[in-house]
């Protein structure tokens, strides 16, 4: 098989293997019903310290605030996320995950963790081996090209 064939099958493999990740994280089991974007957006203000105001979080998801409010309010609604305003400016909102939002964001990771660990254990060492070691390099070619212009 030539380079461009053995590339092309690659990232269709990858491609149809995130896909199809995505889908069983997303069945209603594993994400509480919560979509793909709105996930991102728990994960986002989870990594926050202190918590971000919907201004930064906006800023740091590349959309807009409008957007980022129609995100944020079925999340609201359903008690994942709380609105704190902000002790030096009261026109300030804080967003902050709350004990549902942090019980459904680690039982989310838990489950991506064990379906991880399902595909891997379909791997011999020696596949394990061999897929960490492109896994490193990979992202070693991301880091050196990509986060230093800004944009990872």
């Amino acid at each position: 098989m030539e380079r461009s064939e053995l590339l092309a099958e690659t990232v269709s493999a990858y491609t149809k293997t995130a896909r199809l990740m995505k889908a069983i994280m997303q069945d209603g089991s594993f994400g509480d019903g919560i979509g793909s974007s709105q996930l991102h957006l728990m994960f986002a203000i989870a990594t926050w310290t202190p918590a971000p105001t919907q201004k930064q979080l906006a800023e740091s998801m590349h959309i807009t605030p409008g957007a980022l409010t129609q995100l944020i309010e079925p999340l609201v609604e359903a008690g994942y996320v709380t609105r704190q305003p902000s002790q030096t400016d009261r026109r300030v909102m804080h967003l902050h995950l709350s004990a549902n939002g942090k019980k459904s964001l680690r039982k989310l990771r838990e489950a991506h963790a064990k379906l991880f660990t399902d595909l891997l254990d379909s791997l011999t060492d020696q596949e394990l081996v061999v897929l960490l070691q492109a896994q490193q390099k990979m992202l070693q070619t991301l880091e050196s090209n990509y986060k230093k212009k800004g944009t990872a």
